[in-house]
């Protein structure tokens, strides 16, 4: 399963992701890929986006992005236009599907990071998508939680996300001096922590 987190700063936002890749169908055991890219910068647009989760034996993740990136218009520069274009998309070409998987999508413009997350959980109805705005909210076992006020600065982390849990949820439940500030951190820092996460993880 693969590791998927975006952590936003005041300086910026950084994606990364581990290089394995879980392929499924319905008929036969998951299958793994090594060395797959699965965070991509769509060209037209300051977006990036990253994928998590098990993805269908008979798609091409790198593919996927391209077609779909080409479906998109140049007035579609605002994130929500593309999460929502994002979501139709999977939903018209993933109808059947009822595995874990979905894309985070970010950009950072003018000192705001924006976050989106387009997503399917086996809570969801098959082959339906929800399209969360990540900075504002967050769905757990189809419940919604609305963050009061809303975080300009954030991690989110799908796919195996135990250790990413454990340095930003469990351990200030244990230690309550003890807990990170994302707004506090340097865009180094938020790429060094990632690193530490993807690769105790995996």
């Amino acid at each position: 399963m693969t590791t998927l987190i975006t952590i936003s700063c005041p300086e910026g936002i950084v994606m990364g992701a581990d290089t394995r890749i879980t392929t499924v169908n319905n008929s036969s055991p998951p299958d793994y890929k090594d060395g797959i890219l699965k965070i991509r910068k769509l060209e037209n647009y300051d977006l990036i986006i990253g994928y998590w989760g098990n993805f269908p034996k008979d798609k091409d993740l790198i593919g996927v992005l391209i077609d779909f990136e080409k479906s998109l218009h140049q007035s579609d520069e605002d994130i929500d236009k593309i999460a929502e274009k994002l979501k139709i998309y999977l939903e018209e070409n993933f109808n059947y599907y009822d595995s874990r998987m979905g894309f985070q999508i970010a950009n950072f413009i003018k000192s705001k990071p924006e976050i989106r997350h387009v997503f399917h959980e086996p809570w969801c109805p098959k082959g339906i998508f929800i399209n969360e705005n990540s900075n504002e909210s967050f769905h757990n076992n189809g419940i919604i939680y609305t963050f009061n006020p809303r975080r300009d600065y954030r991690a989110i982390f799908n796919g195996e996300n135990s250790v990413a849990n454990a340095f930003f949820n469990y351990i200030p439940l244990t230690f309550s001096d003890r807990f990170i500030f994302e707004q506090k951190l340097s865009l180094e820092e938020c790429k060094k922590l990632i690193e530490i996460i993807i690769q105790t993880t995996h």
